[in-house]
């Protein structure tokens, strides 16, 4: 979700991914965030900001990707290495 942008809610099966491509707009101030439940009764729960414009010169067409797993999410942006980012609350 951001400002100007709803994707609305996704449930995704175990190994499913989900992606969307978006661009950043003209002043610079794009922002995405996230909410991920885990488990059969969607107790466990992380919001976060996935996205955040980092400076006035962006370059699109980054890959950004968050990866759900039972020990916490974890992040990595285009072939670089993933690393644990959250935990579950």
């Amino acid at each position: 979700k951001s400002k100007n942008d709803e994707i609305g809610i996704k449930y995704l099966k175990i190994g499913e991914i989900m992606s969307f491509s978006f661009r950043t707009n003209f002043w610079g101030t794009t922002e995405f965030w996230c909410d991920v439940y885990k488990g059969p009764d969607y107790k466990r729960f992380r919001g976060f900001t996935a996205y955040q414009v980092s400076g006035l010169f962006v370059k699109d067409g980054s890959s950004y990707n968050w990866l759900a797993r039972d020990d916490g999410i974890y992040f990595h942006k285009d072939s670089l290495p993933s690393y644990y980012k959250f935990y579950w609350k």
